[in-house]
């Protein structure tokens, strides 16, 4: 019994918020313009679940890249100490020792890496916590008043998988290490 032109704007309630998207389209359907704040929240967490997911890229890429200069640093180490494995193995080091050696120096590597990353995490941080004003990182906006802040849980476990990086890839060049001849090894050095 409404006149048409009346009113330029109409509220609905939904019982519970579940029940919006549904209400929201009966009253499109029946030819109105309708907007619903829970519209807003699903394009903020599609926003967020894009950005999330260009950072986990980012990351993987950062961990192949780590990968990479691990097993480059361990490649050439071996190449240098081609005497040192070589006398190993002759005085009868056993190639398990030979291997974990290595190993524990690829994941030193990786712990290393895994500390000097989450010091600069908790540095930018404290600079997006107590820096004034908005700041902007890789599309992400963080306005003052924002706490960051980085769980236990989260530290260990990024250092946990740094040190897994750096162990998955040192297993090639420790391999290749116990593999060497030792007498080829003394003689390619001098």
């Amino acid at each position: 019994g409404i006149k048409e032109g009346e009113y330029s704007q109409g509220y609905v309630n939904a019982v519970d918020v579940d029940a919006v998207p549904d209400v929201l389209a009966a009253v499109k359907e029946m030819g109105f313009q309708a907007y619903s704040p829970t519209e807003w929240i699903t394009q903020m967490q599609e926003e967020q679940a894009r950005q999330q997911s260009q950072l986990i890229a980012i990351g993987l890429i950062s961990l192949l890249v780590s990968a990479i200069g691990i097993a480059n640093t361990m490649l050439a180490s071996i190449l240098e100490r081609a005497r040192e494995i070589g006398v190993m193995k002759v005085i009868g080091l056993s190639i398990r020792r030979i291997n974990l050696m290595f190993l524990v120096e690829a994941a030193m590597i990786g712990l290393l890496g895994g500390l000097i990353g989450l010091g600069v995490s908790y540095i930018f941080g404290a600079v997006a916590n107590f820096g004034g004003g908005e700041i902007s990182f890789l599309g992400m906006y963080f306005q003052n008043g924002v706490q960051l802040s980085i769980p236990w849980w989260l530290a260990l476990g990024a250092v946990a998988i740094a040190v897994g990086v750096g162990i998955v890839s040192g297993i090639y060049p420790a391999r290749k290490a116990t593999k060497m001849s030792p007498l080829e090894a003394i003689r390619s050095s001098n």
